[in-house]
């Protein structure tokens, strides 16, 4: 990993090297501002980065090199020699060289007076300069950018660093590693959903599990979350017109809604496992409002009771709606997930599988991300967490499912108090079954608690018999399923600090785990605020522990 001195060499010669931003946060502390070798710490809007921090009001402390606030928050290191040139055509082919851009669709890129703020004072340039046009197309989170002697703010004319000024630049990528924990649903969302954002990040997902000992290999992924399973959303549950938008968990099933339904509409639907599918909801009584999930999905009708029995549906049900959901298979959708990280250009990620993955504490894990140079490690463990993070708040729900062949069935049915069927890419999944259990750090799983029980499995059939006068409960069973949901009246959604108690540097991991029966139906919309999150924690320090951050909503939420 290249050092402050091999940096500086660098720039001299114009090489391209990578560093990780808790080095570059080292070199930033490592050289005395104003004096030379000089390099200047340019954070748009004043955001923060390592120990390092300045704003446009104290540019001439560190030297200035104006970006637009379409960048993004990013940071750059500059160095500027007087007389140095970077006319827009060498940008162009150092660029093309050596960062592996494509710029066709920035070849009516505005000039930087359009992105001109009030701090700023109104300078700006009439045309972008080489340097800031080439800076326009670096992607996402790192770059440095170092050239050679810093101007200061009062030798600025209002044309601001023409591109005659500029020549020799060293692009070092500041990149970013990131260590996944668990490679279920919600795993591997989080990856996939990282790796859109972070292009060029190295991804590792480790999971000690095969897919069929993970909860999201059995779950029939019947797109229908319902804020009763997760009651720590007092919002959703007390509200009688539906809940605000600011809730987190309405946005995540509302992210996840649309990440799914585009999903299901596009070409990769079938190797992504994902496919629309008609809904009942049925029940005894008439629901005081329109169900979560019915109003979430749209396009829904009412059902009375002549039209419900003239399906063959029990007298007992009274009311119902008709709706269409999305069907996504974890079964299918993991490997689709796994198959799309492993070949991403230009880095794909790296997937880890079997019992050597297991950690069984946070010290193990600040030290495996230690020791692989992670950056941030994102914490999707399911039940895991229970003992991982001493976590009493998360216990497992079993849940059993039968799978049926009866590919006549084309519509998922659903009734709260008896059963539910989804149809499946091969087979019926029958279920209905939810059996809190106490937490693992009292009461630690047993083998035989997660054998198949064929008993239960009468009861759920005979339960469907009871709901619908259809064949589908003498249909051939195919499969018998036992699974635990990892269950938190709210789950767990924010970024913590790996502390090293000797003094060496913190590392910070998000916690993303505890959503029970909704992981499928959360995954996308709980990944996108990871991304959130481990944006964050790259702008914080990285020296230190620094203080926790919730997922945005869940700060107006707690758990007594």
């Amino acid at each position: 990993m290249p050092g402050p001195s091999s940096l500086l060499s660098a720039a001299r010669q114009a090489e391209i090297s990578t560093v990780r931003p808790h080095v570059a946060a080292q070199i930033i502390e490592s050289l005395e501002v104003g004096k030379p070798p000089f390099l200047g710490v340019i954070l748009p809007n004043g955001e923060r980065f390592g120990t390092a921090r300045t704003s446009l009001h104290r540019a001439k402390d560190f030297g200035f090199l104006y970006l637009p606030s379409f960048l993004e928050p990013r940071i750059f290191l500059v160095q500027v020699k007087s007389g140095d040139r970077l006319p827009r055509s060498s940008a162009v082919l150092l660029a093309r060289r050596n960062l592996g851009l494509r710029f066709d669709k920035f070849k009516n890129i505005a000039s930087d007076s359009q992105f001109a703020s009030k701090s700023f004072e109104g300078r700006c340039h009439k045309k972008p300069t080489g340097l800031t046009w080439l800076l326009s197309q670096c992607p996402y989170y790192g770059w440095l950018v170092i050239v050679r002697k810093p101007y200061t703010f009062t030798k600025l004319s209002p044309n601001f660093l023409p591109a005659k000024n500029f020549s020799s630049v060293l692009f070092t990528r500041i990149m970013v590693k990131i260590g996944i924990l668990g490679g279920g649903m919600v795993g591997l969302s989080a990856a996939a959903a990282l790796k859109d954002t972070y292009r060029d990040s190295e991804i590792i997902v480790i999971s000690p599990e095969r897919d069929d000992q993970l909860a999201s290999y059995g779950a029939p992924g019947g797109f229908r979350p319902d804020p009763s399973w997760m009651p720590g959303f007092v919002c959703c549950a007390t509200s009688q017109d539906g809940c605000s938008t600011n809730c987190p968990l309405v946005r995540w099933c509302r992210k996840s809604k649309e990440h799914f339904w585009a999903l299901a509409a596009s070409q990769d639907a079938v190797n992504a496992g994902i496919f629309f599918q008609p809904m009942l909801d049925l029940y005894s009584e008439m629901p005081c409002r329109i169900p979560f999930a019915v109003k979430l999905c749209g396009s829904s009708k009412l059902l009375e009771i002549d039209e419900i029995q003239s399906l063959g549906f029990s007298s007992s049900v009274k009311w119902g709606y008709s709706f269409v959901t999305c069907m996504i298979e974890g079964r299918y959708h993991m490997p689709y997930l796994r198959e799309k990280l492993e070949h991403t250009s230009p880095a794909p990620a790296m997937i880890e599988l079997g019992s050597s993955c297991r950690k069984g504490s946070l010290d193990e894990v600040r030290k495996w991300a230690t020791d692989n140079h992670v950056d941030v490690v994102v914490n999707c463990t399911g039940l895991g967490s229970a003992t991982l993070c001493n976590d009493n708040l998360l216990i497992p729900v079993r849940g059993r499912l039968v799978r049926v062949a009866a590919p006549w069935l084309k519509f998922g049915i659903y009734s709260p108090n008896k059963a539910h069927a989804y149809v499946g890419r091969d087979s019926v999944i029958i279920g209905g079954y939810r059996e809190p259990l106490p937490s693992p750090l009292i009461q630690p799983i047993r083998p035989e608690q997660a054998e198949n029980s064929h008993e239960a499995t009468l009861d759920i059939l005979e339960r469907m018999g009871e709901l619908w006068s259809g064949p589908l409960p003498s249909s051939p069973i195919l499969e018998e399923w036992t699974g635990f949901r990892p269950h938190r009246d709210i789950l767990r959604l924010e970024l913590a600090w790996l502390c090293d108690q000797n003094g060496g540097r913190s590392i910070p991991i998000i916690h993303n785990y505890g959503h029970g029966s909704m992981g499928i139906s959360l995954s996308w919309g709980t990944a996108l605020d990871v991304v959130y999150l481990v944006t964050q924690a790259l702008k914080a320090s990285t020296g230190s522990c620094t203080q926790g951050l919730l997922a945005p909503g869940l700060e107006k939420l707690a758990l007594q």
